[in-house]
């Protein structure tokens, strides 16, 4: 079986959600399956596993967790990322990890019929609430429609509502 993980962070850190992306990319390739990450430019290499990385930004150097502003347009030319991959290494299944990562592998999986898997961590909405982004309701009705829109969710959280 062949898994593209669709990863919205640098991409290896040894830091929360991204420990938890690596324990499953370690898990799963020991049981046989084969496994590809699409993140964003920054990060370190991981084992053997193949990383395949937005083209770099100069000035967008962020390592730490949290909300900001340039996720617009590096959730953009991650998509744009997941479907050249995708076309060359066709994937059995896409792991998107957070909503983000569904927003980014969505175009692929809808036009090439892959099973799309929505690993979340919590909920987004909630997320941008904590990092202070407050009154934006729309980001709730985002937050539904990706949920709705991956074929199966899994979470590391209380069940998404």
């Amino acid at each position: 079986m062949k898994v593209l993980h669709i990863v919205p962070n640098p991409f290896f850190l040894s830091r929360g959600g991204l420990l938890r992306v690596a324990e499953q990319i370690t898990i799963t390739g020991k049981a046989g399956v084969e496994c590809r990450v699409v993140c964003y430019h920054l990060g370190r290499p991981f084992g053997d596993v193949p990383i395949y990385r937005i083209v770099g930004i100069p000035w967008y150097r962020k390592l730490t967790p949290g909300a900001t502003l340039h996720r617009i347009y590096l959730d953009q030319l991650l998509a744009l990322k997941c479907f050249i991959v995708g076309r060359i290494y066709k994937p059995d299944l896409i792991h998107a990890h957070l909503h983000e990562g569904v927003f980014a592998a969505l175009p692929y999986a809808k036009m090439y019929k892959t099973p799309l898997l929505l690993d979340a961590e919590g909920s987004l909405a909630g997320e941008l609430r904590a990092y202070g982004f407050h009154g934006l309701r729309v980001f709730g009705r985002i937050e539904h429609w990706l949920n709705n829109a991956a074929d199966k969710v899994i979470t590391s959280s209380r069940p998404l509502l």
